[in-house]
């Protein structure tokens, strides 16, 4: 009893398994099928649509002008061109057909795609922006170089000598201001005044060959604080250059990648110090210094010896006779800064310009493209339209003529399309070209404005 029952059960699973499987079949066949039919549906829906006119893919006047000729692409547009087939097609159209029914019918199976193009034009900007950076009316060091200015100012009491109703000092205070001024403003700035304490007595020599101080410390020049510092010194004492050179290391941090010292004095060392050894030692240091030396109405003898140390320091010596030539040296730093910015001026306005040209060259490639599209599809369409004639010529026993069938009449149809969007393509460089000349102009003119109102602040700072 047992036995038949399992027995029993094992047929009607075996019925349930066929039935299971034969539904399964069903299902994935007409999953199979429906997809089938939706991509037939598909092409079926693209091939119905291909040579009609579609709606333009621009805004505006250049949407309406592609209204005129812009149609769904055809079926052997681009490289899916098939001269075989499309003579084989040509043969299957009606010949009782109207000339527009026609030409319908040739786009359809000949009408290239111009939407690829067409956006080349729409994401060409015409945007000009030049953004090379401004000089300012300082000059402003790169960011990678950490570079440090030591001005050494010589308080010594021959400082105190007029020169034209105004002490050395006082010229000296004033050109150092001046010349603060005109340092990349992101550069480390210190003033060091040496020998100005004690006076020029014997007695008080070595209190005044060994003072030196840094009285002003900070990045760029900052005027109230460059101007308390500089009230803060009298001419007094003797001159200690090479203490002061030395102590410079003081002041100058590991950090710093170039360091310059400007040494202003009326005259030569007179503390017994080496002012050439500590300027060649200073200069072959880990941080490598250059060391200038602005002779202020120094004698001969004295120009000599600051010459030596302005060689062994790697730097140059400026001899300035009075308040006028010491002025002058200090003009030419500001002269030095508005040349850059002229510069600046010219490679600007250059970069402009050749934004602009290279905006409408690419607008000229792009028109170039959409006209070589022309051409191949104009060169189709007329080989079609005389296939469509031999087409006629073998029906000649039906009575009909090549020479007035509608089917000829659509060369002015082809000649008229390829006009349109031949006229589309230039409109288009054109556009572009003016828009871009625009932008160039009007960059061009905010660069030179731009420059001219720094040449006119650093002018203004320079009086």
């Amino acid at each position: 009893m047992k036995g038949a029952v399992i027995e029993s059960m094992k047929k009607t699973i075996g019925k349930l398994a066929i039935i299971f499987y034969s539904v399964a079949i069903l299902v994935v066949g007409c999953s199979s099928t429906n997809s089938d039919t939706q991509s037939t549906n598909k092409k079926n829906s693209q091939a119905n649509l291909a040579g009609k006119p579609m709606s333009p893919i621009s805004k505006g006047e250049n949407g309406e002008k592609e209204r005129k000729f812009l149609t769904h692409p055809g079926k052997y547009s681009g490289n899916k061109y098939d001269v075989t087939k499309v003579k084989a097609e040509i043969k299957k159209a009606p010949l009782d057909w109207t000339r527009e029914q026609y030409m319908e019918y040739l786009l359809s199976l000949l009408a290239e795609d111009y939407r690829p193009t067409i956006k080349k034009f729409n994401h060409l900007s015409t945007k000009v922006n030049v953004n090379t950076p401004g000089i300012g009316t300082q000059i402003e060091l790169p960011t990678e170089k950490k570079v440090h200015f030591s001005i050494l100012l010589d308080a010594s009491g021959s400082m105190k000598t007029k020169i034209g109703g105004k002490s050395k000092m006082d010229i000296a205070k004033q050109a150092v201001k001046k010349f603060t001024s005109t340092l990349p403003k992101n550069a480390q700035i210190s003033l060091r005044v040496y020998g100005h304490k004690g006076s020029s007595n014997g007695a008080d020599k070595a209190t005044s060959c060994n003072s030196t101080e840094e009285i002003y410390s900070a990045e760029g020049y900052q005027a109230s604080q460059l101007q308390s510092a500089l009230n803060s010194v009298t001419a007094s004492g003797w001159t200690p250059i090479a203490k002061a050179i030395e102590s410079v290391k003081q002041d100058v941090s590991s950090e710093i990648t170039d360091s310059y010292i400007y040494v202003v004095s009326d005259g030569e060392e007179t503390c017994g110090g080496d002012p050439v050894v500590a300027a060649k030692n200073l200069n072959q240091s880990n941080v490598k210094t250059i060391v200038n030396i602005i002779g202020f109405d120094v004698g001969s003898t004295g120009q000599q010896s600051l010459k030596q140390v302005a060689t062994a320091g790697g730097g140059e010596f400026i001899a300035v006779s009075n308040e006028a030539a010491l002025n002058n040296y200090l003009d030419e730093q500001y002269d030095a800064l508005k040349k850059e910015w002229r510069k600046w001026i010219d490679e600007g306005t250059d970069l402009a310009e050749d934004q602009g040209k290279e905006i409408h060259e690419k607008a000229k490639g792009i028109q170039k493209e959409l006209r070589d599209q022309a051409g191949v599809e104009y060169e189709r369409l007329q080989s079609a339209k005389n296939w469509f004639k031999d087409h006629l010529k073998e029906q000649s026993d039906k009575n009909y003529s090549s020479s007035n069938h509608p089917s000829s009449l659509i060369y002015h149809g082809i000649i008229e399309r390829r006009s349109k969007i031949l006229n589309y393509a230039n409109d288009r460089r054109f556009e572009k070209f003016m828009d871009s000349s625009k932008e160039s102009r009007n960059e061009k003119s905010r660069i030179i404005d731009e420059g001219h109102d720094k040449i006119k602040d650093i002018n203004n700072n320079k009086n």
